[in-house]
């Protein structure tokens, strides 16, 4: 199973793109190993905090496409709270730690095929 997929992007414009067959190959984007939004909000549990921020940016249901903003805090939150994690996880969130380390938490964004 693959995990998730974050975009970082400061022009959410171009993410209408990923409608289009291989758009992602476009942008600056990471595949995760194992980790899904599930187990981002399961790490959230009882903070006040959503991990998607606000409606999707990019939706299609014909195509099975949606792209949400992740809520920075949320996304912070979650690179800070790793333990109980089992190895591939925690190998996950190193990864996208490193990717928001690069580039700022602020213009992340999740891209889901459905």
């Amino acid at each position: 199973m693959l995990g998730s997929t974050f975009i970082y992007e400061d022009e959410p414009s171009r993410l209408r793109a990923l409608l289009k067959p291989d758009a992602l190959d476009d942008l600056d984007f990471i595949q995760l190993e194992v980790m899904s939004t599930l187990d981002f909000e399961s790490i959230l549990g009882a903070e006040d905090l959503d991990w998607a921020e606000g409606p999707a940016v990019v939706l299609d249901d014909r195509r099975g496409v949606s792209v949400f903003k992740i809520s920075e805090a949320a996304l912070l939150y979650v690179l800070a709270h790793k333990q109980g994690l089992d190895v591939h996880q925690r190998s996950d969130i190193s990864e996208l730690s490193r990717f928001v380390t690069d580039r700022g938490a602020k213009h992340i964004y999740e891209y889901t095929k459905f």
